[in-house]
């Protein structure tokens, strides 16, 4: 059943108000001091003119601010935009110009003016703005914000402005959320997640969040590292965590070099996205994952996933399940233009073990974006280089 965003965190901290909510940076908030802190940080925004429906820029960094700030606007039904800490100045001010928001969080001095990204004219008025570590009055109430709100849209990320101005990508659900939602990404209630990635993706936003709602422990990394992850996963038993290739890549080096040093037999369901999957080695039988986490199987990855025949193999119990390779069937698809070459050769079946092929079964596409059979031929005949399993060690590009 679907509830305002601010008031399932409201229920969470009655429901167990001394569980842990967010960890970052060695400091560690519960769900009764997290509501207690956005219900506080709400009103302040309310008399810095945050209304319902309105947009609220967020620049802060990975932390314990960031997830508070963003309660803060839900409870007030507004819509968190975040961008990133270190933005420029002038790109910044582009995207709060489109946004148009009541309040931009995270910016020291005068917030963005009414007019043109960098005109420096004079007699507009500002925004109002709040800086990073931002305090409200203490004497503010910090009991649940009444009556309850739900906002037009639960979030509102920005496009990486590839093809010119950044663009505002403003989600279609509005803030009364299903707080189950993220069991479809194989998240546990009351589990615990770790947040490598910067928050202001729209990938890490929604997957963060939606764990919260389901009441997850965020464990949040500050900047990736991937020593620093392993330690997280280790330290605070971590069940589902979401990478992307580079990061996964850093840390398969890290278990080669260091076999045995960490434990990783907590992980449930490892989810990879934002590129076709790390190189094989990484999740085959034997290799420094397997080894470290005792299965090399998967469940998650934005398209690759299981079909009904699936199963881990047999004997694995528990461990990462890595995207893509699996001795059991996989029906693997992207979101590709209908009829294209590339969706007509992108969806693939392979009940093989991984040893078995020279490319992970559910890669859409080979490195040229051309379908490519094992040996590494394409549609057309013509034979394409892989990429090799390492990046070039001076310019950190794969080679082709």
């Amino acid at each position: 059943m679907k509830r305002p965003i601010g008031q399932i965190l409201t229920d969470l901290a009655a429901a167990a108000p001394d569980r842990p909510a967010v960890t970052c940076g060695g400091e560690t908030v519960t769900r009764a001091e997290l509501e207690s802190a956005a219900n506080r940080l709400a009103r302040a925004y309310e008399r810095l003119g945050v209304t319902e429906g309105r947009f609220v820029t967020i620049a802060l960094p990975n932390g314990i601010e960031f997830v508070t700030a963003c309660f803060a606007a839900w409870k007030l039904g507004a819509v968190p935009q975040p961008v990133s800490s270190r933005l420029p100045a002038r790109e910044r001010d582009a995207i709060v110009e489109l946004a148009d928001p009541a309040l931009v969080v995270g910016v020291d001095g005068p917030g963005n003016t009414d007019g043109p990204a960098g005109d420096e004219g004079a007699g507009r008025a500002t925004r109002p703005t709040v800086p990073p570590g931002f305090r409200p009055d203490p004497t503010l109430s910090d009991a649940p914000i009444e009556p309850v709100r739900v906002a037009p849209t639960w979030k509102a990320p920005t496009s990486g402005g590839s093809t010119g101005r950044p663009k505002l990508i403003v989600s279609g659900q509005d803030g009364a959320i299903d707080p189950t939602m993220g069991e479809a990404y194989g998240m546990r209630a009351d589990g615990v997640q770790l947040v490598p990635r910067p928050p202001y993706h729209n990938a890490p936003f929604s997957q963060s969040t939606l764990g919260l709602y389901l009441g997850q422990h965020l464990v949040v990394l500050e900047r990736f590292d991937p020593h620093a992850a392993l330690e997280a996963i280790q330290a605070h038993r971590v069940e589902w965590v979401n990478f992307v290739p580079t990061m996964m890549l850093l840390i398969w080096w890290v278990l080669e070099a260091e076999p045995g040093r960490y434990d990783l037999s907590s992980l449930r369901t490892v989810w990879h996205m934002a590129a076709p999957p790390a190189p094989p080695r990484s999740r085959r039988p034997g290799s420094a994952w397997s080894a470290a986490t005792g299965s090399w199987s998967c469940t998650a990855a934005p398209s690759c996933r299981p079909t009904a025949s699936s199963a881990a193999p047999s004997g694995s119990s528990t461990g990462a399940r890595w995207a893509g390779l699996s001795s059991a069937r996989w029906s693997c698809s992207t979101p590709m233009a209908a009829g294209s070459r590339r969706a007509r050769s992108a969806r693939s079946t392979c009940a093989a073990p991984p040893s078995a092929v020279a490319r992970p079964p559910c890669w859409p596409h080979p490195p040229r974006g051309r379908a490519a059979d094992r040996d590494g031929h394409g549609d057309d005949g013509r034979r394409h280089r892989r990429r090799s399993d390492r990046p070039d060690a001076r310019s950190g590009r794969w080679s082709r």
